[in-house]
C-alpha cells in the first residue's frame, strides 16, 4: 500500500449522469466511455452522479460491450454494502483495510439501512475474468471479515457498472494498493464460480510481461505513434509474413509449383476497367460488420502457423499493417488497445485447432519474374501457355465460389474454360461441390 497523491488510473464512465438510482429502461440505454483519470477527477465525476466500470474492448461501448468476453483490465475494485446496520463512517472507523475512498450510494437511507460502496485503487492492471474475480472476492472478503457484515456477492462480477451518488461527502485517503496486498492462497474454484478448466486456460493467457520485453522500443513505439508512424518507422526492419516460402525457379520459368504444405492470406479485390478498357485490381477493403476482428485474429493465426517462432513484436507490427492496409476503421473503432489484445489473443491460441488455415488447393501460379521480364501481365502468360488448361485451373480457384462464378472469375483472368473441364478438374482434386 502507497500514500499517492491525485493517483492516475484507467477506468470507464458513464456518458450521462444520475441524480437518482437509475432505472431499468436507463441502465438498458447506458454507453460508456474510456478515460485515463485522477483522483481527483473520479471524485468529481462520481459525485456528480457518473457512475463507472472496468476497461473492456472498445473505447466507447454500450451493455453489449461490457461483458466477460470482452473484458480487459480494471484497476478499481469496488465493495458494496447493503441492508447495513452500521453508516460508513462506523465502517471506515473499524476497517483496518482503508479504501482509497467511499461514498454513501443511491440507496443510503431506504428502510432506515445503510448502503455505500468502498472503491480500492491498483498501482498496475488486473488483467484477466479470473484473475480480476480473484482479487474481486479477496477484497470482499477481507472487507467482510474486517466489519464482520456482509458484503453484495453481485457485485463480484467484472461486468458490473457502478452508480455514483448524489451526496458530496466522499471520503478520500489517496491510498494506492498493490496486487501483494492481497492474499489469493485461500481462494477456492467454488468462491470464483468458474471452472477448473477455465481456471487452467487463464493460467496459460499471455500477460504484457510474459514472453516479450515490454519495454523494448518497438512497444513504446506502439503507444506513443500513430499507427501510419509507426509502419513507417518498422516496415523496412520488420518481416511481413504473408505466405510461406516458394522455391522460385528460373526466371525463364513460366509457372511456380506450389508445395502441400504451403500457406497464404487470402485477399480480396475490385476488378475494374478504366476508360482506355484496361482492366485494374484494387483492394477490397474491410469494414465495420464485416468480421475485421476475426479477420485478423485468422489472419495473425496464419502467420504463427508459416512461422512458428514469430515474435510478439513482430506479430504486432504485422497485424497493424494488416489493419491499416486492408480494413477502414469505421463504425465501431478499432483501438490500439484492441489491436493488442487481438495479438495476445494469437499467441495464446492453440495452433491445432486451425492445422487447414491457410492452405489452398492451387498446385501452379504464374512466376512473377518470367512476367516482369517479358513484359506480360499474369492473364497474359496463361493465355500463351494454357496448352492444358486445367492445370491452372488451381491458380484460381476459390472454394467459396459456385462452378459458374469460378468460371466468370477465370475468364476476367484470360483463363477460359468449361463448366465440364472445371468438373473434371475438382473430381480429379477430391472438391466437393460448392454448396450455398
Amino acid at each position: 500500500m502507497k500514500l499517492i497523491d491525485n493517483f492516475n488510473f484507467d477506468v470507464c464512465y458513464t456518458k450521462s449522469k444520475y441524480d437518482a438510482k437509475p432505472t431499468n429502461v436507463e441502465c438498458a440505454c447506458m454507453q460508456y466511455i474510456f478515460t485515463h483519470t485522477n483522483l481527483i477527477e473520479f471524485v468529481k465525476r462520481i459525485s456528480s452522479g457518473y457512475g463507472y466500470c472496468s476497461v473492456f474492448d472498445n473505447d466507447e461501448f454500450g451493455n453489449w460491450g461490457k461483458s466477460d468476453k470482452y473484458f480487459c483490465y480494471t484497476q478499481v475494485i469496488s465493495i458494496d454494502v447493503d441492508h447495513s446496520p452500521i453508516n460508513l463512517n462506523e465502517a471506515l472507523n473499524k476497517l483496518k483495510t482503508t479504501p482509497s475512498m467511499a461514498y454513501n450510494t443511491f440507496s443510503n437511507g431506504n428502510n432506515n439501512e445503510y448502503a455505500f460502496r468502498l472503491v480500492y485503487l491498483f498501482d498496475e492492471p488486473i488483467e484477466g475474468v479470473n484473475k480480476a474475480k480473484s482479487y474481486l472476492y479477496s477484497v470482499s472478503k477481507t472487507v467482510s471479515d474486517e466489519l464482520n457484515i456482509k458484503v453484495d456477492s453481485n457485485a463480484n462480477k467484472v461486468s458490473q457498472y457502478f452508480n455514483g451518488t448524489d451526496d458530496n461527502n466522499v471520503f478520500v485517503s489517496n491510498y494506492v494498493y498493490e496486487l501483494d496486498d492481497f492474499n489469493l492462497d485461500d481462494i477456492k474454484e467454488d468462491n470464483l464460480k468458474v471452472s477448473f478448466k477455465f481456471i487452467q486456460q487463464e493460467n496459460n493467457n499471455i500477460s504484457l510481461t510474459d514472453t516479450f520485453e515490454n519495454d523494448t522500443t518497438l512497444i513504446k513505439d506502439y503507444w506513443k505513434l500513430k499507427l501510419t508512424e509507426f509502419l513507417n518507422k518498422y516496415d523496412p526492419i520488420m518481416p511481413n509474413l504473408q505466405n510461406s516460402k516458394l522455391e522460385i525457379p528460373s526466371e525463364d520459368e513460366p509457372f511456380i509449383g506450389i508445395p502441400s504444405d504451403y500457406r497464404e492470406i487470402k485477399r480480396y479485390w475490385y476488378l475494374l476497367v478504366d476508360e482506355d478498357g484496361n482492366k485494374l485490381d484494387y483492394i477490397r477493403k474491410i469494414k465495420d460488420g464485416e468480421g475485421r476482428r476475426k479477420k485478423l485474429f485468422l489472419n495473425g493465426i496464419i502467420r504463427r502457423l508459416i512461422n512458428p517462432q514469430i515474435t510478439f513484436e513482430n506479430l504486432l507490427h504485422n497485424i497493424v499493417w494488416e489493419f491499416v492496409t486492408y480494413m477502414v476503421n469505421d463504425g465501431n473503432k478499432i483501438t490500439k488497445k484492441i489491436l493488442w489484445n487481438i495479438v495476445k489473443d494469437i499467441m495464446n491460441a492453440d495452433l491445432t485447432r486451425y492445422s487447414t488455415l491457410g492452405t489452398t488447393s492451387r498446385k501452379w501460379m504464374v512466376n512473377p519474374y518470367f512476367a516482369s521480364k517479358y513484359g506480360m501481365s499474369k492473364r497474359e502468360v496463361i493465355n500463351k501457355f494454357k496448352h492444358n488448361k486445367k492445370q491452372y485451373i488451381g491458380e484460381f480457384y476459390d472454394c467459396s465460389l459456385s462452378d459458374k462464378e469460378n468460371i466468370e472469375m477465370m475468364k476476367e483472368y484470360g483463363l477460359e474454360i468449361s463448366l465440364i473441364t472445371l468438373k473434371r478438374w475438382r473430381k480429379e482434386n477430391n472438391i466437393t461441390k460448392y454448396k450455398k
